[in-house]
């Protein structure tokens, strides 16, 4: 169930008991079900544990799922024994048990963990829990962030696999954002092996439950700095990435067990997070993050099981002509099998080549110039289990977006997109990219005043709260904007619009010089709501200074071009050479401008802005010139209202 857009920055004091009340939403969560034991062999039901802990005689259960081959990923709190305030001396891990339990089959079916990477902060956090008169290990945000832990099975032990055909999920370290895939609104499944008198029947203890599939949102419950500051100071450097969501309730046992996201552009899951607590209707998790892979990786290399490592210097520079992009990384995997490269630019991440394994450079050619592009490496093992994605890479191309100018309906502007994800065309002008939290699309371009700059724009985005949906100045104090498409000149905001605006028109006059014009959507750090995209329909721009043609601007090479009048030459004294209507002779009016052709029975006519392409030719009356028909002159064909008929300029009309 998909509830309304909470803001939770900052709802609980540090050392706070986690006890939150969300008035009635308790009774519309949808109860955690039972998967059919048929679809336990499918991903990724397939790499999910049930984990028993032995601590001084005392067993406890909980869940856990493999991450590499002879690597479990769970929760801190499932290994240290809270008692006594020590790690506990091993584990037992059955993948896909799903059956009442039973302690000859449970052991006989499971594998035998007494090797743990976890952060010694988190005993210190616990102990200091314990001191302040809380549950020690599962009280505060400090402890929380710490509560991962990696269990990894000795060389010498069974070569059986723990997962069918030895295939695993994608570990979900996000290169854009650490925290990035449980704090967007794709799709998420917890699985785990709950245990709750009050919702599960004694019949059901011990069997594998999921949280259904649905767009939760986690919320951070991190500090309120910059992004890049929030680190743990005794936890090694770990983010401070805890999530709660009011979506959904898990219940004792679940502890170690994963949240699963749908990777929407390959279709495949990804183990995102870890549960490390809940309480009423809400689901604390800890999100998979850089340092967490670290974890998963040191446990694979002690296991002597590695199959793929993340590679890593991932670079991405662009050919001066604007055509081409080379990719390069280093340290590859020495066990993987080959190489994927990851492309996104706008809307979706694509595998767009393999290589093979050692392998440190690609090269793309299928780029255009004024793109902006994101790269990524993935090794791939014999088996076909994926590393994490690499760091990303950006790189913008020279040279001038045609595609995006055409889109707007300003192909002669100089266009360029940049940002975490680039500007793409549709069917109806041009939008942002899929932006990650935190992240921005962004299209540019540049004019020389004086002139008149309008365009045609929407957006359809997460609503503010307590805010218009446009304005000219950015809310201060308190007041933040969520996901907004503005419009800056000079590096200065004009025009902002959010929520839902359909088909604003905008029109701005500016002085004389060089102007740098962009139209940006930026995002905050959580929900998306609409079509989470900025949308930029045309732009007219029109120069209004001394010009012979009104609004006309050089497009390069003494090619002049009016968006009312076309291209042309100025060659000065008067004279221009209009690539349709050929030589000219033009004298200016207060309203337009008078032409004059040399060549033979076409003589003088009228026009102007706002006219063009009606004609007024003395000797026939008004005339309707189709546009395009003339060639330097020839062919040019107009419609004649007072003969009612078509015929050709310059031949006696």
């Amino acid at each position: 169930m998909r509830f309304c857009h909470i803001r939770l920055k900052a709802w609980l004091p540090a050392c706070a008991v986690v006890i939150l009340s969300f008035g009635d939403a308790e009774a519309m969560i949808e109860p955690v079900r039972i998967p059919a034991a048929a679809t336990l062999e499918e991903r990724p039901y397939s790499s999910v544990g049930y984990i028993r802990t032995a601590a001084r005689g005392a067993l406890g259960v909980a869940s856990g799922s493999v991450v590499d081959e002879g690597v479990v990923l769970t929760a801190a709190h499932v290994v240290y024994d809270t008692a006594e305030l020590r790690w506990v001396t091993n584990i037992r891990f059955a993948p896909r048990h799903h059956e009442v339990y039973d302690l000859g089959t449970f052991f006989g079916k499971s594998y035998y963990f007494n090797n743990f990477i976890v952060e010694s902060a988190y005993a210190d956090r616990a102990a200091a829990d314990r001191d302040s008169g809380m549950d020690p290990g599962l009280s505060s945000f400090e402890t929380f962030n710490l509560d991962v832990a990696v269990a990894w099975r000795r060389p010498f032990s069974s070569d059986q696999p723990m997962v069918p055909g030895g295939r695993f999920e994608v570990v979900g370290v996000d290169p854009e954002r650490p925290e990035g895939w449980v704090r967007e609104p794709f799709a998420k499944k917890v699985l785990g092996y709950p245990s709750a008198d009050e919702a599960i029947p004694d019949t059901d203890q011990g069997y594998m439950h999921a949280v259904a599939s649905d767009d939760h949102l986690f919320y951070w419950d991190g500090r309120s700095d910059d992004v890049s500051t929030h680190r743990d100071t005794g936890g090694g450097g770990f983010w401070n990435a805890l999530y709660s969501t009011p979506d959904f309730r898990v219940y004792s046992g679940n502890s170690g067990g994963p949240v699963f996201v749908r990777d929407p552009d390959f279709g495949r899951w990804t183990n995102a997070a870890v549960v490390v607590g809940g309480s009423s209707a809400t689901t604390l998790v800890r999100a998979i993050d850089e340092l967490v892979w670290e974890m998963v990786e040191e446990g694979a290399a002690l296991s002597g099981r590695q199959t793929v490592r993340r590679a890593t210097n991932v670079r991405a520079t662009a050919d001066s002509a604007g055509d081409r992009v080379r990719v390069g990384w280093s340290d590859p995997s020495p066990d993987s099998a080959e190489v994927a490269v990851l492309r996104q630019a706008g809307l979706r991440w694509e595998e767009i080549a393999r290589v093979v394994p050692d392998a440190t450079e690609f090269v793309d050619t299928d780029v255009l110039p004024g793109g902006r592009y994101v790269y990524a490496v993935q090794p791939v093992s014999p088996s076909g289990n994926l590393a994490p994605r690499s760091d990303v890479a950006w790189v913008s191309t020279p040279g001038a977006n045609a595609t995006l100018g055409a889109a707007v309906s300003a192909p002669l502007l100089t266009w360029a997109t940049d940002g975490e994800v680039a500007f793409v065309p549709y069917a109806g002008g041009a939008r942002s990219g899929r932006v990650p939290s935190l992240g921005a699309s962004l299209l540019s371009t540049t004019v020389t005043g004086p002139g008149e700059l309008t365009f045609r724009w929407s957006v359809s985005s997460e609503r503010n709260t307590n805010l218009p949906d446009r304005g000219t100045t950015v809310p201060g104090g308190s007041q933040k904007l969520y996901d907004t498409f503005y419009f800056f000149v000079d590096g200065d905001v004009r025009r902002w619009i959010s929520g839902e605006v359909a088909d604003e028109i905008f029109s701005v006059t500016l002085p004389a010089g060089t102007h740098d014009l962009a139209w940006e959507y930026r995002k905050d750090p959580y929900a998306d709501e609409l079509e989470d995209a900025g949308f930029l329909h045309e732009v007219t721009w029109t120069e209004t200074g001394d010009q012979r043609v009104y609004g006309a601007f050089d497009t390069g090479g003494d090619r002049m071009w009016a968006h009312w009048w076309g291209f042309f030459h100025d060659a000065g004294s008067g004279w221009v050479f209009h690539e349709e209507l050929g030589w000219l002779y033009i004298v200016d009016g207060e309203d337009g401008f008078w032409c004059y052709s040399p060549r033979e029975d076409m003589g003088w006519f009228h026009t102007a802005a706002g006219v063009f392409p009606g004609l007024f030719i003395p000797e026939s009356g008004w005339a309707h010139y189709r546009r395009g028909s003339g060639r330097s002159g020839e062919g040019a064909e107009v419609f004649v209202f007072g003969a009612g008929r078509w015929g050709l300029l310059g031949a006696g009309l």
